[in-house]
């Protein structure tokens, strides 16, 4: 169970040797919006290294590595690509926002701005990249207040 950001859902990090972060949409076009923290991920990313994550106020929080390295972490279990998340989010030196506890439940629409809500995600579950945004994974449930 991961908290749901009220963000914009991106993909980001090192695509190849230029060094240069890259970020692109759930259409897998280019994030137009300015990225504050860019610098920070294009510094601390190795070349073929991906995360999916949220934008919130400017900031890309990973929820989830999909590379590192050049090594592709889809079909690995979904808590491996969150710890690997876990890790990256540090060296950005971000705060791991996505736990859930009692506290952030009972509050529901209190965290609103922020936050939305929960996403469910299958134990050992490989990533599903979606086809459009009508689609649902059968291995992520998002559940917004």
């Amino acid at each position: 169970v991961q908290k749901k950001l009220n963000g914009d859902r991106v993909v980001g990090g090192v695509a190849d040797s230029s060094a240069r972060a890259v970020f692109a949409n759930r259409h897998f076009d280019t994030y137009k919006m300015a990225i504050k923290n860019a610098d920070v991920v294009a510094a601390k990313f190795s070349a073929g290294t991906l995360a999916d994550g949220e934008v919130f106020e400017g900031i890309f929080y990973p929820f989830e590595m999909l590379t590192v390295g050049g090594v592709s972490m889809m079909n690995d279990p979904v808590e491996v690509r969150i710890a690997a998340a876990r890790d990256f989010t540090a060296a950005l030196g971000l705060p791991w926002i996505y736990d859930v506890d009692q506290a952030y439940i009972d509050a529901l629409f209190g965290n609103l701005p922020k936050f939305e809500g929960i996403v469910l995600k299958r134990k050992g579950s490989p990533y599903i990249p979606l086809g459009s945004d009508g689609q649902s994974s059968p291995e992520w449930l998002k559940w917004k207040w």
